[in-house]
């Protein structure tokens, strides 16, 4: 009957059964179902093969006779034995398909879990968000007036852009503040780091460090008063002849270069916080950091520091190369 092409052009008919009823009747009667559907269809084709007998209530062959050479024995019990083996698979069929339906169930299951699983993290991350916004509301917004005088720049800025720093210092509109950090920094990076070292770049790296240190000896020797040097406790250097200070353990040298910075942003609560309940806070910032590095940016960005990359600075300042 599975391949029967009358039966496969035949929509599969679904049946439920009430949770806790047995399946073996169940699938019982969908098998008879398909034989009385099966009968039906042979009953009425144009040349009947079987017809259904009322009184005696089941069917009958009515298909024409053929002479055929006796079969032998043996294939004849052979052919029965088939039969009993179909029969077999076929319960074996049912079998496995109630364990790939099980299977079905339990993947959909799982599924079921993940997609909750992710609806319940994006509702949790959309509070966080409307947290976050709604802490924003209640806090005080914050403008930050910058006037450019001091700019302290990393060591990145003398390596890739000398002949922007030399530009800005000889326009007399800023003060060039140099962390000793950075200076300790370009007196390695002169040095070299490895003796066997023969690569363009770090032969490049180690030029360029070796003449922004000639620049800030040479600068500094002049008494040039519009570059100046800082130590991390805060101290200004009028020379760098002795550039060495003690080692700190408050973070790296992109902090140390961040507290040069926030050395020359002297906030009081009292000049700065509004009378007005709500009014915006004002700070006046006098000092740029000028860096390209991301996570110092992040840094200053944090601690209310005015942060640019110098060559962006450079052409709002309509500084000439």
């Amino acid at each position: 009957m599975a391949g029967f092409v009358p039966l496969q052009t035949i929509p599969l008919q679904p049946f439920y059964l009430p949770p806790g009823q047995d399946k073996i009747p169940a699938m019982d009667k969908v098998r008879v179902n398909a034989l009385v559907t099966w009968g039906n269809i042979l009953e009425g084709q144009e040349r009947p093969l079987i017809a259904y007998s009322a009184s005696n209530k089941q069917y009958y062959s009515c298909a024409p006779l053929h002479s055929h050479p006796a079969l032998p024995t043996n294939d004849v019990n052979h052919d029965f034995s088939s039969v009993e083996e179909d029969v077999i698979l076929e319960g074996e069929v049912y079998e496995d398909d109630e364990r790939e339906e099980d299977g079905n169930i339990k993947m959909l299951k799982q599924t079921k879990e993940q997609l909750q699983r992710k609806l319940e993290e994006q509702n949790r991350k959309e509070r966080e968000i409307e947290a976050i916004v709604e802490s924003h509301r209640t806090q005080r917004q914050l403008i930050l007036e910058i006037a450019p005088i001091y700019l302290v720049a990393d060591t990145n800025c003398f390596i890739d852009h000398l002949n922007v720093i030399q530009s800005l210092v000889e326009t007399k509109r800023y003060t060039l503040v140099v962390p000793l950090v950075v200076i300790n920094e370009l007196d390695g990076l002169s040095k070299g780091g490895r003796d066997d070292a023969t690569s363009g770049h770090i032969l490049a790296v180690q030029k360029n460090a070796t003449t922004a240190v000639e620049y800030l000896e040479d600068e500094f020797e002049k008494r040039n008063r519009h570059i100046r040097a800082l130590t991390a406790q805060g101290n200004i250097l009028q020379s760098i002849s002795i550039r060495t200070e003690e080692a700190s353990n408050k973070g790296n040298n992109d902090d140390l270069i961040l507290n040069c910075c926030v050395f020359y942003c002297s906030d009081k609560a009292r000049d700065y916080m509004p009378k007005e309940k709500d009014a915006p806070i004002y700070l006046r910032r006098e000092v740029v950091l000028l860096t390209e590095d991301r996570n110092l940016r992040v840094k200053a960005l944090n601690r209310n520091v005015p942060v640019k990359d110098i060559v962006n600075f450079s052409k709002w300042a309509k500084i000439k190369k």
